[in-house]
């Protein structure tokens, strides 16, 4: 029996179901009357590194050791976590022990890679060029497409939103043609897995597009810089300039408790040493101003 496992990153259930409703996509509705459809729980936190790395595994965090996307600096060195610290099996072990071959392409944290039966294509949280393993598949691979990448990189993507949504969908066209690719090179697979990132990226940065409840639905361009040039602005502007709200134009408001929300000026924090191995934190805003006084973590030489 030949197995496709793939993963559509990020997409969320509610707006999947409501766009099969409107038979925009037709293929997952067959599916899931087919089979069994329905919510996942994620993982405790729901983050990619520690959710893949379950996937992999079968194992929670606390048995694989993966929490987040950097290791805890307070637990272990600081460094960004990869395969490389991860604890556990990984699914193509047991399966190549078991005489079947697989193949993964894509799937975040796969990277560095390591020999399997099969095929490997080093996903997200990695570099983006991915590792190809092995060389045999790497050259086929990349002479088809020598600029593959694990994801598009969604630098300066407001710029052009149209264009950055065709190399999105690009992205996908290619790793289906990846994954045609591997089937060829294997052709006992077993297991086909693969992960497209390309609906992760544009949940993350076009969803205020789509929401009309979203603070910034009804904003050209990206909510994060506009929120960066708020600050930018707050920063230079007098006490007048930054409480002047009703010299702005009207906007269509959408809920009153968000409009509030938008006229809080961005806080200011201050950080000072203060004697005795004290340290005051300061917290300033329009409408209240909060100090936190707490101890200054000795260096180890001084211990």
């Amino acid at each position: 029996m030949r197995v496709l496992c793939f993963g559509l990153d990020g997409a969320d259930y509610d707006l999947v179901r409501e766009l099969m409703a409107q038979g925009r996509l037709p293929t997952l509705s067959r599916l899931s009357r087919e089979g069994a459809f329905g919510p996942l729980r994620s993982t405790i936190p729901p983050l990619t590194p520690v959710a893949w790395s379950s996937f992999l595994t079968g194992l929670n965090p606390g048995s694989h050791g993966i929490f987040g996307f950097s290791a805890n600096p307070q637990r272990a060195v600081s460094r960004l976590e990869s395969a490389a610290n991860r604890a556990g099996v990984p699914l193509w072990r047991f399966l190549g022990a078991a005489g079947i071959r697989s193949a993964f392409v894509t799937v975040p944290f796969t990277y560095p890679p390591e020999p399997l039966a099969g095929l490997l294509v080093t996903g997200w949280g990695g570099p983006q060029r991915p590792e190809i393993f092995p060389v045999t598949a790497r050259d086929r691979i990349f002479a088809a497409h020598p600029d593959l990448v694990t994801a598009q990189s969604p630098t300066g993507w407001w710029k052009d939103l149209d264009a950055f949504t065709q190399r999105l969908i690009d992205h996908v066209g290619e790793i289906a043609d990846v994954c045609l690719l591997a089937m060829e090179l294997e052709p006992d697979l077993g297991l086909l897995c693969v992960d497209f990132m390309s609906s992760d990226i544009a949940g993350h940065l076009t969803w205020h597009r789509l929401d009309p409840t979203h603070p910034a639905h009804d904003e050209s361009g990206d909510e994060l810089v506009r929120g960066r040039a708020i600050s930018a602005t707050s920063r230079r502007a007098t006490p007048r300039d930054a409480t002047s709200e009703t010299s702005r134009p009207a906007r269509r408001s959408t809920s009153a408790p968000r409009e509030r929300t938008r006229s809080v000026t961005a806080a200011r924090s201050t950080l000072r040493t203060e004697p005795k191995g004290m340290r005051r934190f300061s917290l300033s805003s329009r409408r209240r101003s909060r100090t936190f006084v707490i101890p200054k973590r000795e260096s180890r030489s001084s211990r």
